[in-house]
């Protein structure tokens, strides 16, 4: 993947306040994540006491949805075209929710025809449809998703957008876009998200996040690249450290500051990019770390490390940095590009 990829990504989302894409293995487990995420990607801001609760709904049913109802497709089609694909965006006063999912056309035309419906009805009567459907006798998948689409309607406060695109003779994509607050433009929300969709099957992209980071941000991404790794067979500890190391990196190079984070690329051969903002002099000094690490053979690396760990390292160089090079099999690359406030300064590894 190429290092300025993190660059454009993070140049088309500069305007929200936080993002998260994931298209990885959609495990029900991520489940307890999204909520945790969510929750610190509203940290600070003056919003209803139960703005937190909506957008926590309207996540998990989003995303419990993909689970659900996803298709079973050739995996040609199952890793391009027709990749499932989670997004959420939060700006200053809203948020936004996109769920791209592969499902049979019988099912897409229920759903378009259930959204329509929906989609004319105010909060009362929405209400109402929602409790004689949990009074309804049937099937309780079936009952159990009109029922989220009903109620994720009435909490955002806001019509249910979605999307249909054919995959074939029989299954379409189908996206629904969930707004919740103000400040979320209806006419811009399925189209930038299906740019961003386009961009996850190009680059095999597993999971991203733009905007300033957190010990909470950082422990829920954590958790869901654990367990991806786990369920595809993989070393629990290795890319977990890498990342860590990476986390830390840029934590100490510019704290607090916006940036950037992408996995993506085969399970066995994982490429982690990592960016923060910050003026010239500091990525120039972070460049200059790359390029000194770079020069190490694999066993004055080892040895670096074991100094810093033990404090007596005479390098002067960060130990985030020698962990995140000792993890990686290949040589770390580094970029600087310009972004308003500053440059994105960007470090890639193999993992």
């Amino acid at each position: 993947m190429d290092i300025r990829f993190a660059h454009s990504l993070f140049q088309a989302l500069r305007g929200d306040r936080f993002a998260f894409g994931y298209s990885g293995a959609f495990h029900d487990e991520h489940t307890a994540r999204l909520i945790a995420l969510g929750e610190a990607a509203l940290e600070g801001q003056d919003l209803p006491v139960n703005a937190r609760g909506r957008l926590a709904f309207v996540m998990v049913e989003a995303y419990q949805n993909i689970i659900r109802h996803r298709a079973e497709l050739p995996p040609q089609v199952a890793h391009g075209e027709g990749r499932s694909f989670f997004l959420l965006r939060c700006h200053a006063t809203g948020q936004q929710v996109l769920a791209f999912n592969p499902i049979g056309k019988g099912e897409a035309e229920r759903l378009s025809t259930a959204l329509t419906h929906l989609n004319t009805m105010d909060r009362s009567q929405l209400k109402q449809l929602f409790l004689a459907g949990l009074q309804r006798a049937g099937d309780s998948r079936s009952r159990g998703a009109g029922l989220g689409l009903i109620e994720m309607a009435r909490r955002s406060g806001s019509q249910l957008g979605y999307l249909v695109r054919g995959l074939g003779p029989a299954h379409d994509l189908f996206v629904l876009v969930v707004r919740l607050g103000e400040g979320v433009d209806p006419d811009r929300a399925i189209p930038v998200g299906a740019a961003l969709h386009g961009s996850v099957v190009q680059h095999d992209i597993r999971l991203f996040q733009v905007g300033p980071g957190s010990p909470a941000i950082d422990e829920a991404l954590l958790r869901v690249m654990e367990k991806d790794d786990e369920e595809a067979g993989l070393p629990a500890t290795a890319r977990s450290r890498a990342y860590l190391a990476a986390m830390d990196l840029m934590a100490r190079a510019a704290p607090g500051a916006p940036g950037v984070l992408v996995l993506g690329g085969a399970e066995e051969r994982a490429v982690l990019t990592v960016g923060r903002v910050m003026p010239d002099e500091a990525a120039g000094r972070l460049g200059r770390g790359v390029q000194e690490v770079h020069a190490w053979d694999r066993q004055r690396l080892q040895r670096q490390y074991r100094d810093a760990l033990l404090g007596r390292d005479d390098s002067g160089l960060p130990l985030g940095l020698i962990e995140l090079a000792r993890s990686s099999p290949e040589p770390l690359r580094f970029a600087s590009l310009p972004v308003a406030g500053g440059v994105l300064a960007l470090v890639q590894a193999v993992v």
